[in-house]
């Protein structure tokens, strides 16, 4: 369906072996590779029981035409001319799938009818002359490889996040296999995951559509986390000449803050963005529950609150954007020393700092980077750090002594 100044956007159902017959990536708004056990025990559950619903003993492998088809949602690609397509939702579901194909072939390929040859071209195969997986991510090529040629790989220390977590994936499989699945149907079954597990193939040839699109499906109920969100706002902002660079020093600092283990059930990295646009962009900073200041909203939705007040941000062109992230990498090394700090406990130095951390009063880091200004110094933000912890040593200890709540 052609929408405008040559612009498309259509949709149309398509089986997994015709789907996967494509080469994709994922565009640079997405996030790593994150299903967990559950989901893998959840798909095999799903497709063993859908599947089992229409065998019977004694078919042939020719009745599976026949069987029920099985809908797996959506997957939403970003298409041009002369390019692989980007994929926009669903490379969860299509990097599991493809741990579920290798692991198919690799435990019963070896079986004389079960079509090893057709499901393995749906993997792994040669395009244009080039040996890619059906969802071919430059950072997971080596891992993917080893597990189709071996069934094994072991992480390295440089691995991104994801590359781990398809290794234990594709060990759950052998793990949560319904053993209802075995020699007897096993070839049944691998022609009905080709034939008859079924997904609507949406695509776009525009950007500005893909993100739209992209932010509709998981802005609204929140599907992906708000560093996520607000990852995805930033870099879909800045040219794409200067994104790859932008990307590797936001990744760096969500990858660093992560690290960082706090005393609460809250995370390091979303309660940096907090404490980080509160303390230095905020405007209004009204506490009261019922209130829409700029504190309430950075609490609740900062990624949105960043997005919709983008001209008092300064934020007009892609350097500011570029410019925005470099802000944002200064803050957390200073954020991030500062738990170093306290975790590292030299009282010599750091008494204080070390002291406010025991009374267990968690807005310390918060006040500490509001009073820094960025790029000072190293010397500087050090004398800042000691003079702000010194001081609220003094505050928290008369409070103490008042019996007033720390």
């Amino acid at each position: 369906m052609s929408v405008s100044d040559g612009k498309i956007v259509d949709s149309k159902v398509f089986s997994l072996e015709l789907l996967f017959v494509d080469k994709f990536d994922v565009d640079f708004y997405q996030r790593e590779y994150v299903w967990q056990r559950k989901q893998v025990e959840d798909l095999v559950m799903d497709l063993s029981t859908e599947f089992l619903k229409n065998w019977r003993k004694g078919d042939e492998l020719w009745d599976v035409n026949s069987y029920d088809p099985y809908y797996m949602g959506e997957i939403v690609l970003s298409t041009k001319s002369g390019e692989r397509s980007s994929i926009i939702d669903g490379q969860q579901r299509v990097t599991t799938l493809t741990l579920l194909l290798i692991y198919l072939v690799r435990t019963w390929g070896h079986l004389e009818d079960f079509p090893a040859d057709d499901m393995g071209k749906l993997i792994y195969k040669n395009y244009y002359g080039k040996k890619m997986f059906n969802l071919d991510i430059e950072e997971r090529h080596e891992c993917m490889l080893s597990l189709f040629n071996t069934g094994d790989y072991t992480p390295k220390p440089d691995d991104s996040p994801s590359v781990a977590n398809i290794v234990e994936r594709y060990g759950d499989f052998s793990e949560c296999w319904d053993e209802r699945i075995a020699e007897e149907n096993v070839s049944h079954f691998a022609y009905w995951v080709m034939g008859k597990v079924m997904f609507s193939k949406v695509w776009t040839n525009s950007d500005e559509f893909a993100y739209v699109i992209f932010e509709t499906m998981n802005d609204r109920g929140l599907s992906l986390t708000q560093v996520e969100m607000l990852r995805s706002y930033l870099l879909a902002n800045i040219d794409p000449a200067k994104r790859d660079k932008a990307m590797r020093k936001l990744d760096g600092v969500v990858k660093r803050l992560s690290a960082i283990n706090l005393s609460s059930k809250s995370k390091a990295e979303f309660e940096f963005f907090k404490i980080f646009l509160r303390g230095h962009y905020a405007q209004d900073l009204s506490q009261s529950p019922t209130s829409n200041s700029d504190f309430i909203r950075i609490g609740k939705e900062f990624h949105r609150w960043v997005r919709d007040n983008s001209q008092m941000l300064g934020h007009v062109s892609s350097t500011d954007y570029v410019a925005f992230i470099d802000e944002v990498d200064y803050f957390s090394r200073i954020y991030e020393r500062v738990h170093d700090l306290i975790r590292a406990r030299d009282t010599s130095e750091w008494l204080y700092l070390v002291v406010n951390a025991d009374y267990g009063f968690t807005l310390q880091p918060a006040l500490i980077l509001a009073s820094v200004c960025y790029q000072d110094s190293d010397d500087v933000v050090d004398e800042k750090i000691s003079l702000v912890s010194k001081y609220l040593t003094k505050v928290l200890t008369w409070r103490v002594w008042r019996h007033y709540l720390i």
